[in-house]
């Protein structure tokens, strides 16, 4: 099993990297055919303000979400409702591992990650959200497997598991 570009290094990190960066041009990334995606997460978000009336508000949550959406785009090939449970789930398990990461339980299971899994903790809920965040990828990965779109690869995704087809 691959450790994806986070998580390798050397050889395997450049065939990561290679692939990574070669999908990501091909679906626009620098060039002017991923502007439509940026815009309608910004027209969303515009809509948003606009229907608080200028009253003042947390605007986090609807700018994760529109970012995430775009990053979703990318990645899967589509954008999520913001209604979305699964979608919601998935932005709050990543706000809990940017949370976790660099603090100082994060230092601790890094540096002792078999007496932290006898320990509680933040490590315990960010650990329990990368299982979200990868069951999440895990569904995805799959809906495109059997949806196979590989001959007119449509999102990063479907770069990814053409590169694993020709190996």
């Amino acid at each position: 099993m691959s450790s994806g570009i986070g998580f390798s290094n050397g050889h395997t990190w450049k065939q990561q990297r290679h692939i990574s960066i070669t999908a990501l041009r091909k679906l626009g990334l620098g060039k002017k055919s991923i502007e439509h995606q940026i815009e309608d997460g910004a027209q969303t978000l515009v809509e948003i303000f606009r229907q608080t009336k200028g009253q003042p508000f947390d605007p986090s949550l609807p700018v994760i979400n529109a970012i995430s959406n775009v990053i979703c785009a990318l990645s899967f090939g589509h954008q999520f409702p913001r209604d979305d449970e699964n979608f919601q789930k998935l932005i709050k398990a990543l706000e809990t591992i940017v949370k976790f990461t660099g603090g100082f339980f994060h230092a601790l299971l890094v540096v002792f990650p078999r007496l932290m899994s006898y320990l509680p903790g933040l490590h315990k809920e960010a650990l329990a959200s990368l299982e979200v965040i990868t069951s999440f990828a895990k569904q995805e990965i799959e809906k495109h497997k059997k949806y196979s779109a590989l001959h007119e690869p449509q999102d990063f995704i479907d770069y990814y598991l053409l590169q694993i087809d020709k190996v």
